[in-house]
Order: structure tokens, then sequence, then C-alpha cells
């Protein structure tokens, strides 16, 4: 993601592209805080997890937002009776985003 000042500047240089310009740099910045947001969002599924629930594995995806595709690395877990699931979509319902805007 550019700074504020290469934003700045690139606008300078580009008068008519000013509006694309600043939609893409506004969506880039909301992407890297949805990012962040979600890993804070599996950590605290991870530390409040259910008693039985036990850490299957690391699955990476795509998610869909408003503001583009954000990678994420996600647990996959496991219950006693052998049924996995994401708590981390649970949480989110990331499966049921719609189509980005940017």
């Amino acid at each position: 993601m550019k700074s504020i000042e290469e934003l700045e500047t690139k606008l300078k240089e580009d008068v008519a592209g000013w509006e694309e310009g600043i939609f893409h740099w506004v969506c880039d910045l909301a992407r890297s805080m949805a990012k962040a947001r979600l890993y804070e969002i599996e950590e605290e599924s991870m530390r409040g997890r259910e008693e039985g629930l036990e850490v299957a594995g690391l699955r990476e995806r795509w998610v869909t937002t408003l503001f583009g595709d954000v990678r994420i690395r996600r647990r996959l877990y496991r219950d006693r009776e052998g049924n996995y699931r994401f708590l981390l979509d649970e949480a989110t319902r990331i499966t049921e985003r719609e189509p980005s805007q940017c």
C-alpha cells in the first residue's frame, strides 16, 4: 500500500485520474485493515474455543469483501465427534460475502 504522501504525488502527476487514484488507495487501506482484523478475530477464537476442539491445521483462502479480495489464514478445528469447522468463518460469516465493489 502506498503512503498518503505517495498518493498525493501521484494525484498531482495524474490530474484526470484523481478519483480512481483515491478510490484504489482507500480500497488498499481497507483490505489491509480487514486482514489485520480477521487475524485478531482468528486469535481470539482460538483462545476462547470450547473444550474438545483441537486445531487440525491451517488453511489459506481468499475472502471477497466490498473493497476487494483478501488472503487470510485460518485454523481448521476438529471436535470430539470428528467434525471439522472454521471458527473464523462462523464468527464472521465470511462464506456469505457479496462480490467486491473495488
